[in-house]
């Protein structure tokens, strides 16, 4: 049967492992950064895990560097050809200036995929990015889930048309094995 520990049980691990991925439609990831030293999300990291693909985990030496200079964070994508970064809008928010001040081709971040979790995302924070990169690659996403669900419920790609919606941040729609309801206060 089922054992559960903390919050998760074993039948809902499996569960993120085997279905994380669907909303990326990406099987064969290459590369990813871990972007919090010790913790990285364990959907992303079973699902990598369980489709062959490889993770930079950043060492207590390489984090400390990373974290105080984003310049050392860019260079780590670069130098491991990482394709799926999951960061926090604020994190990325350093990388998009580390990004513009390197002022190199472009063409040299491997990134496929970009996933923002853990904070609110403000779309118009995109703008420089979006003018430097384009949005189709690597191709944004914004994933919600409130901590009682312990991992992403929605997702949403971004593009540059969202920069001129009037919503701050988008929610998008739920990950393919996941249902959302919205009730009023009295649970209609």
């Amino acid at each position: 049967g089922d054992t559960t520990t903390g919050d998760t049980t074993k039948a809902s691990t499996s569960a993120i492992v085997l279905n994380a991925a669907d909303p990326i439609a990406e099987r064969s990831f290459v590369s990813k950064a871990a972007a919090h030293p010790g913790r990285a999300g364990f959907s992303m990291l079973g699902v990598n895990i369980c489709c062959g693909g490889s993770m930079a985990w950043l060492s207590r030496g390489w984090w400390f560097e990373a974290m105080r200079s984003p310049e050392a964070f860019h260079r780590l994508l670069i130098d491991k050809s990482v394709t799926v970064l999951n960061q926090t809008p604020t994190a990325f928010s350093q990388l998009v200036r580390a990004d513009s001040a390197w002022g190199g081709d472009p063409e040299k971040l491997s990134l496929r995929y970009v996933i923002f979790g853990g904070e609110a995302l403000d779309i118009k924070s995109l703008r420089p990015w979006f003018a430097r990169h384009g949005d189709a690659s690597p191709q944004l996403i914004n994933m919600y889930g409130i901590t009682e669900t312990t991992v992403h419920v929605t997702w949403c790609p971004l593009s540059k048309r969202d920069l001129d919606s009037a919503a701050n941040s988008a929610i998008g729609i739920p990950v393919p094995d996941l249902q959302c309801v919205v009730l009023d206060s009295n649970g209609l």
